[in-house]
């Protein structure tokens, strides 16, 4: 969701988000995606192609954390310098696969490690463009606990009962 937000401050003719909870991707479709893709109903990988005409997609973006979802946002991207982002942990061990063709016909692939930022100069714009009214934040947190609920909190993201969790840290003393 985060890199949505982002997107909607480029001009994108398509933006197309996968997922496998509806609550995101009804999220999506207010955050401004023009296609949602539920993976586990519909093969993305073939959905995008047909959504793209059979080019595929000049980024994607993977934040799931499973290797064949890594392999899938490669997939997708088009041959001559369509670029995959993976911005995720899988579980250490995992190898994804690639076809090497794919990487000699230019598609390319990066990881990201806490979004490449540089804090001192993200912060700063990153608070401007919230209080400009253009990274509405707020809409991420489906739901909010205190911290005394931080279990309650992961149980009920692990049980996909919220789509994104806030937890309050008040009353702190040093």
């Amino acid at each position: 969701m985060s890199a949505l937000m982002a997107v909607r401050l480029f001009e994108c003719n398509k933006i197309i988000v996968v997922d496998v909870e509806k609550g995101k991707l009804r999220l999506a479709k207010n955050f401004g995606a023009t296609h949602y893709i539920n993976s586990s109903s519909e093969d993305p990988v073939k959905k995008i192609m047909q959504i793209t005409e059979g080019i595929g997609v000049d980024y994607s973006v993977e934040a799931a954390g499973v290797t064949s979802s890594v392999e899938q946002a490669f997939d997708v991207v088009r041959a001559k310098g369509g670029l995959c982002v993976f911005a995720t942990h899988p579980k250490a061990g995992d190898k994804i696969k690639l076809d090497p063709h794919d990487l000699i016909s230019g598609k390319q692939i990066r990881g990201s490690w806490g979004g490449a930022s540089c804090p001192d100069k993200d912060i700063p714009r990153f608070a401007k463009l919230y209080k400009d009214g253009k990274l509405p934040l707020e809409k991420l947190f489906s739901h909010s606990y205190v911290l005394d609920e931080i279990n309650c909190a992961f149980n009920d993201l692990e049980q996909h009962k919220v789509t994104r969790a806030l937890i309050k840290i008040t009353g702190l003393t040093t």
